[in-house]
C-alpha cells in the first residue's frame, strides 16, 4: 500500500522480486537450468484458471460467513470493498458519494473500508454528512497474508478510484480472490486494467460508476467473469513474471533485440506484461 519513491508505472511487484531471486548475469551466456523455486514474501494468492466453477461456489460459501463474522458485517448484506492506505489522493470521497447512488438502489448495501490513514477523519465526517455512516464501515489494518485474502473475498465488490497509483496491487489481490472489481483507470492502474482483464473500468462520474457496481453486484458466483479475473491476476503471479523475463533474457543472448539496453530499461520501467509475452 505504500507508494514508491521510484515510479515502476507498469512493472509487476513479483516481476521484481523474480529479477532479485534470479541474478542471472548478463556477461555470460545463459544456460538452459530449471528455475530456482521463487517464494516471495509478497507473493500474489492466485488460484488456478482452471479451477472449476463449483470450486469457486464452495470457496465463497465456506470464507464469507467466517470474514464477515469476524469484523460483525452482516452475512446477508452485499458488501462494496476498498482496501488500502487512507488517504486523501486515493479519491475515497469519489467511492463515499457514489455509493449514496448505490444504495439509492440497493438499500441493504454495506461499504467496507479497509486500512489506514490521514483521511479517516475526514472520511467518516463525509459519511455522515451525506446521511450513509449506518452503511459504511472502518476496519482498519488487515494483515496482509492471514486477513486480507479472505477480507477480499467476502466482498461482493472491489471498487477503486486512486488517480495516483504507480502499481495498483490491490486489483490483482481483489481479482485473484474472484472478486468483481469496479475502478477507474489512472497512472500505473492502466496497466493492470486491459480490456480482457475481466474488471468493470469506468470513467471518474459518480452514476457511470454506480452502474458498473449494479452489475458487478449481479454477477452470479459461477460467472466466468470470475474465473477471468482469476487468470489475469495469475497473469501476473511469480511464474508467469519468471517466464517472460526468462524470454526476454533468452533474446538478449541470441542478439534477437536490436537494442537489449533500451529493452532492459523498458522491462525494469514502462512495459506492460503482454509486452513481454
Amino acid at each position: 500500500m505504500r507508494s514508491s519513491a521510484f515510479p515502476l508505472v507498469s512493472l509487476s511487484p513479483c516481476l521484481l522480486v523474480s529479477l532479485l531471486h534470479c541474478r542471472l548475469p548478463l556477461h555470460r551466456p545463459l544456460r538452459h537450468r530449471a528455475l530456482p523455486q521463487l517464494r516471495p514474501q509478497h507473493a500474489l494468492r492466485t488460484q488456478s484458471a482452471a479451477e472449476s466453477i463449483h470450486q469457486q461456489r464452495d470457496l465463497m460459501r465456506i470464507r464469507r460467513p467466517a470474514t464477515r463474522k469476524q469484523f460483525a458485517l452482516p452475512v446477508d448484506r452485499p458488501l462494496l470493498l476498498y482496501v488500502g492506505r487512507v488517504a486523501f489522493e486515493k479519491n475515497i470521497d469519489f467511492l463515499l458519494r457514489t455509493f449514496v447512488r448505490v444504495l439509492s438502489r440497493q438499500p441493504d448495501a454495506l461499504f467496507v473500508i479497509a486500512g489506514e490513514g490521514p483521511a479517516l477523519a475526514h472520511l467518516n465526517r463525509l459519511a455522515r454528512e451525506l446521511e450513509i455512516h449506518d452503511s459504511v464501515r472502518f476496519i482498519g489494518y488487515l494483515d496482509r497474508s492471514t486477513e486480507l485474502p479472505d477480507c477480499y473475498a467476502a466482498g461482493d465488490v472491489f471498487v477503486f478510484a486512486s488517480r495516483t497509483e504507480t502499481q495498483g496491487l490491490v486489483l490483482l489481490e481483489a481479482m485473484a480472490q474472484g472478486t468483481p472489481v469496479v475502478s477507474t483507470a489512472e497512472l500505473g492502474t492502466r496497466s493492470i486494467l486491459t480490456p480482457d482483464c475481466g474488471a468493470f473500468v469506468v470513467p471518474e462520474q459518480e452514476e457511470a460508476f454506480a452502474m458498473a457496481v449494479m452489475q458487478a453486484l449481479s454477477l452470479a458466483p459461477g460467472a466466468a467473469r470470475r474465473a477471468q479475473l482469476k487468470a489475469h491476476a495469475e497473469s501476473w503471479g511469480s511464474p508467469a513474471s519468471a517466464r517472460r523475463l526468462m524470454g526476454f533474457y533468452e533474446k538478449i543472448r541470441t542478439g534477437s533485440h536490436r537494442d537489449p539496453v533500451s529493452s532492459g530499461a523498458r522491462l525494469l520501467g514502462t512495459v506492460a506484461p503482454d509486452d513481454l509475452r
